[in-house]
């Protein structure tokens, strides 16, 4: 029996490329599938259908390499510090962080306030950072790695979670981990672990383990780690800690940071900037050089051998002036040059006082073709930038701090930001500081530091929704248009003094009463009480100040 395969019915590569060449693809044939999908296939691009989870898929070396490609961009390129730079000032700045309390008791709401304030003077466990400090480097965390783990680390007769300290304690992106997998069974049956993260039977997430001594490792020995866990289900401030990450997809895992989508570019960038700084330092002393071009006795033998200037018969025909001094021209041996080289580089000769309207016989300057920097890089770096930038929802403006456009172009760039900037604030806001504040006061009522509001109980349950934080407003490009435009937002009731001030709007308005009340003791009108035409408004006149349950807390 012929076991030899037999011919396929089907046409060979060969025979079907053979049949297909010389066709006219400009009509594709029907396909079942989209377009893109079908040009993918065909640039054999290597997708991969994801059938676990975020964690599965971007285990925790990967995780660790790409934070310290991150980093090292950090270290290395001006650019991700400039943007991570105008993150903290606009949404945290100077005054991120300050706290003020809305309960029915004002006097509370003032001590509060008062306490707060001073407990955020040192509040950070390991440097003793204020909070503003720290809540513009917890950002910067989460910019960077994606993640973080938060500790308070209370007051407590066993020492606390850590020592009883009552500050807090930040734990980056590489300071998760999980433990060995032995213990971790042995301890906590019927959970998972995952990349740092503790999940229980139903798959929500309870714990976490941290450790600062083994930064940077995926597991995590028993001694040196700790493992953090809560109740899912509990009010946030009952947990001594919280878990802080930039998610974008709902079952994520852990974090991940958003320069992850522009690492590469990054990096390119710093190169390139790089590069081009060191051609033109490099172009700046090495501008030519000096070229014999006939050869025999028509040429002097050596450049060292011509004299630029005898300053007199006695001296060595070697010797040649330079600002009125007589120095000696050096060999070329004493340069380290090879032997019978016939050019000079022009920082040697510039250096020795030789120019190049003042050559030998036989020698002419050739200038080195110097094209860089290119002088197109500039606008190429801009381009770079701004795409980095728009991963954090930035312009290229804040990327290179210089607005080229009309003031129309820059206003409009800044209303595009300006979300990006709010929904950071609100997140700061909604997952660390309302936490903080509420587990610090609480704190503070129990060890009798501060009296609970009247009509109250310690602990008070749900304080964070009494609770106002103050953060980096819009900066004004023409002021006197925005006032205008505010104005005419308060007349048409589109906006209230409350949602621009904030919520000491009352406190504004009678500070403003007060200073118009003293004006006019000494004969002055005070601009609040003028109409635009400059008359004496009388609805204006300078107001008491409120009575005390109504005052708002001071600062």
């Amino acid at each position: 029996m012929d076991r030899r395969k037999a011919p396929s019915s089907k046409p060979s590569n060969q025979r079907r490329n053979a049949q297909t060449r010389g066709r006219s693809f400009k009509t594709l044939p029907a396909v079942d599938e989209y377009e893109v999908i079908r040009r993918a296939h065909e640039q054999a691009k290597r997708i991969l259908i994801e059938r676990k989870g975020e964690d599965d898929q971007f285990r925790g070396n990967q995780r660790a390499e790409l934070l310290a490609m991150i980093r090292a961009a950090f270290r290395c390129s001006p650019l991700p510090r400039a943007l991570v730079l105008q993150r903290r000032l606009n949404v945290v700045g100077a005054i991120g962080g300050k706290l003020q309390l809305t309960t029915s008791d004002a006097d509370f709401n003032a001590s509060a306030a008062a306490y707060f304030k001073l407990w955020a003077r040192n509040c950070e466990y390991t440097d003793g950072k204020c909070f503003n400090e720290l809540l513009q480097l917890i950002l910067t965390s989460l910019d960077t790695g994606g993640d973080c783990v938060i500790v308070h680390d209370a007051w407590d007769i066993s020492g606390g979670v850590l020592c009883g300290s009552n500050k807090i304690r930040v734990f980056e992106s590489d300071e998760i981990g999980n433990l060995p997998e032995d213990v971790f069974q042995a301890r906590f049956p019927n959970h998972t672990q995952r990349s740092g993260k503790i999940y229980n039977a139903a798959g929500r997430f309870v714990g976490v383990t941290v450790s600062a001594s083994q930064r940077g490792q995926t597991t995590f020995s028993r001694d040196a780690a700790i493992t953090l866990l809560r109740d899912p289900d509990a009010p946030t401030e009952n947990s001594p800690w919280i878990y802080v990450q930039d998610s974008w997809r709902i079952n994520q895992g852990r974090g991940v940071s958003t320069f992850a989508a522009s690492v590469d570019l990054i990096d390119d960038y710093g190169n390139i900037l790089s590069s081009e700084s060191k051609a033109a330092n490099l172009n700046a002393t090495m501008l030519g050089a000096y070229v014999c071009e006939t050869e025999g006795d028509e040429a002097t033998s050596d450049l060292d051998d011509f004299t630029i200037e005898e300053t007199s018969p006695s001296e060595s025909k070697k010797a040649f002036a330079v600002g009125g001094e007589v120095q000696e021209l050096a060999s070329p041996d004493d340069l380290g040059l090879p032997e019978g080289t016939e050019q000079f580089p022009d920082f040697i000769a510039r250096s020795r006082g030789l120019f190049a309207d003042n050559l030998p016989p036989g020698y002419k300057f050739q200038q080195y073709d110097t094209k860089r920097p290119n002088d197109k890089v500039a606008d190429f770096l801009t381009m770079l930038a701004g795409n980095v930038a728009a991963t954090l929802g930035l312009n290229q403006t804040y990327a290179t701090l210089e607005p080229k456009t009309s003031y129309t172009a820059f206003r409009g760039g800044q209303v595009l930001v300006r979300p990006s900037f709010v929904a950071a604030q609100k997140m700061l806001e909604r997952y660390v500081c309302d936490w903080v504040a509420a587990r610090v006061i609480n704190d503070a009522i129990a060890y009798g530091f501060l009296s609970p509001p009247k009509g109250f109980s310690a602990p008070l349950n749900g304080l964070d929704l009494r609770l106002v934080w103050s953060w980096p407003r819009q900066e004004e490009v023409d002021a006197l248009n925005e006032q205008n435009a505010l104005t005419a937002r308060l007349r048409n009731g589109a906006t209230t003094y409350r949602e621009e001030f904030g919520v000491d709007w009352r406190e504004r308005i009678r500070q403003v009463a007060v200073e118009a009340e003293e004006m006019a003791k000494h004969g002055l009108i005070h601009p609040a009480t003028q109409t635009v035409s400059g008359q004496v408004s009388t609805a204006s006149s300078a107001a008491a100040p409120s009575s005390p349950e109504n005052k708002e807390p001071e600062e």
